[in-house]
């Protein structure tokens, strides 16, 4: 019988090979993680631990991690004890990367994967309805503010106009990200 293949992240394989011997914990890989990502890339910090958490995992079960209670007595270091050059032929794309190469120069050589593009427009469109229903309800609590303390309108105003530009620019981002979906479904992604 086979051995499964691990399928490591391609991110997170290039962030574990690159660190020192010392320990880490998910947080620091998480925030490690994202400012690796392209800038215009919402990232929401806790589907990504979480996806940083589901590889430790799997990396811990074929012994290439190893975590043991922090040293702040709150959550867990992990340590990378194995070498993870022989799984570098295992990596695939990430949550974030919607294509897979070892070469990002060479457009040619992009190979589409539909469906992981496909989940991660999703994620993107989930981040942004939640951020768009964050900038309503501050919107709204600005409304709220003027017409409850009227002498405060001229302090509240320009806060008021950032909030209501940040609503209307992720409206457009969801219409856009909707349309992307529409598109690769049907492409039978």
């Amino acid at each position: 019988m086979s051995k499964r293949k691990l399928r490591l992240d391609r991110r997170l394989y290039n962030l574990l090979a690159n660190r020192g011997p010392g320990c880490f914990t998910v947080v620091q890989l998480r925030d490690e993680y994202v400012r690796g990502l392209p800038d215009d890339t919402y990232a929401d910090p806790s589907t990504i631990r979480a996806h940083i958490s589901n590889q430790l995992s799997r990396m811990r079960r074929r012994r290439l991690v190893r975590c043991e209670l922090g040293s702040r007595a709150r959550g867990w270091d992990w340590r990378v004890v194995a070498d993870l050059a022989p799984y570098a032929d295992e990596l695939v794309s990430g949550p974030y990367d919607t294509f897979l190469s070892d070469s990002e120069d060479s457009e040619s050589e992009f190979e589409l994967d539909l469906s992981n593009l496909l989940a991660a427009v999703r994620r993107q469109a989930e981040g942004y309805l939640r951020e768009l229903m964050k900038s309503q309800s501050e919107e709204e609590e600005y409304t709220r503010l003027f017409t409850k303390f009227p002498p405060l309108k001229s302090l509240l105003e320009p806060h008021y106009q950032r909030t209501n530009n940040r609503v209307i620019e992720l409206e457009g981002r969801i219409e856009a990200v909707k349309s992307i979906v529409l598109e690769l479904q049907s492409r039978g992604a």
